[in-house]
């Protein structure tokens, strides 16, 4: 029998191993020696590789990290990485130092912080300059981006500002001389945009308010005579009618006007008169709709009984006198009565 004592055990898996084969006097099995975990193996040769190839204090480490070997690997790693993205940094940002030099200076965190700041303001100047130079390109202006940029060292960000509300005021004036030439198109004024530009040089924004109050009012007076047309039934459409008045609007719309106030008063007549009748001794007839011609008719008609009966009430008072156009009173009450029975012709 083989006594071992507690101080002889090995600490490691593999010393562990040996130390059986040795206290039995047995060989151990060959598959036990894979049976230890390969993760803890592999991870040992990776913090191995780590601390030489980042040349650090490697017994000071594995005595802190002792049990924790997993931080350890983790917090390697990261100050790899960290390094590795330092020395791309300086390389790109080239502040004039190597990594070398500036790690002796920082520690990696805070250097790798101050270079993202560096690099970020770096491209940050090179957007503004590069859109310093397109704007220049744009305004068309007398200097060039590099005069310009050279003026404005250390002040790019104000020149930028500049330029921006420069193109703006530009873009501004190109939409409102585009938005004129359209409108004096679509109005159709007699007169050419450049020359109504020119008219107003420097007040283009005055020119374009004017314009668009009068596109909305040939709007509201298209809208009218549109919708006068199809009220009174003028034997014509809108479209032609426009075409007919091109330029005279204003003359079409005060003659549907008229147009449609004198149907509106013989209309009103009539339903007036069918009122005072018996509705069960006189059906309602159906209506008619009635030509411009025929409204130009009656309306004559109406002011010749006007006139007779005028002629009448001045000359009640002596029957059989002459008027004071030659006529007796029996003749204006057989005129009268004549008129009467031609505009119930025309009304029917």
């Amino acid at each position: 029998m083989c006594l071992v004592t507690a101080a002889a055990a090995p600490s490691d898996y593999d010393g562990f191993l040996e130390w059986m084969s040795e206290s039995s006097n047995k060989p151990i099995p060959e598959h036990l020696y894979d049976v230890g975990p390969p993760k803890a193996t592999a991870r040992n040769v990776e913090i191995e590789e780590l601390i030489v190839a980042n040349n650090l204090p490697k017994a000071k480490l594995l005595s802190s990290y002792s049990g924790r070997e997993d931080a350890l690997l983790k917090s390697l790693q990261k100050h790899s990485s960290t390094l590795l993205e330092i020395d791309a940094l300086v390389e790109e940002t080239n502040v004039g130092k190597s990594s070398s030099e500036l790690l002796a200076s920082f520690a990696p965190p805070v250097l790798a912080k101050n270079l993202r700041k560096m690099k970020s303001k770096q491209d940050l100047e090179a957007a503004t300059v590069e859109e310093i130079k397109t704007l220049c390109d744009e305004i068309d202006l007398p200097k060039s981006s590099d005069e310009l940029l050279e003026s404005y060292a250390g002040k790019e960000k104000e020149l930028l500002k500049y330029l921006q509300k420069m193109k703006a005021k530009q873009d501004e004036e190109a939409a409102t001389l585009e938005e004129i030439e359209a409108l004096v198109d679509e109005l159709d004024l007699g007169k050419s945009s450049e020359a109504m530009k020119e008219s107003y040089e420097g007040r283009e924004e005055e020119l374009l308010k004017q314009l668009r109050k009068m596109k909305a009012k040939n709007a509201a007076t298209v809208a009218e005579i549109e919708s006068l047309v199809a009220s009174t039934n003028c034997g014509k459409s809108s479209e032609e009618l426009l075409e007919k008045y091109k330029g005279s609007e204003k003359d079409l719309l005060k003659n549907l006007r008229r147009l449609n106030s004198s149907q509106m008063t013989v209309a009103t007549s009539g339903t007036a008169s069918v009122a005072s009748l018996d509705a069960s001794t006189r059906p309602a007839a159906p209506t008619k709709a009635k030509s411009y011609q025929q409204l130009i008719a009656e309306k004559k008609a109406a002011k010749k009984l006007a006139e007779i009966q005028t002629s009448l009430d001045a000359s009640q008072h002596s029957v059989g006198s002459v008027s004071s156009k030659g006529k007796s009173y029996q003749q204006l009450i057989k005129e009268k009565q004549a008129m009467k029975k031609l505009a119930a012709q025309q009304k029917q």
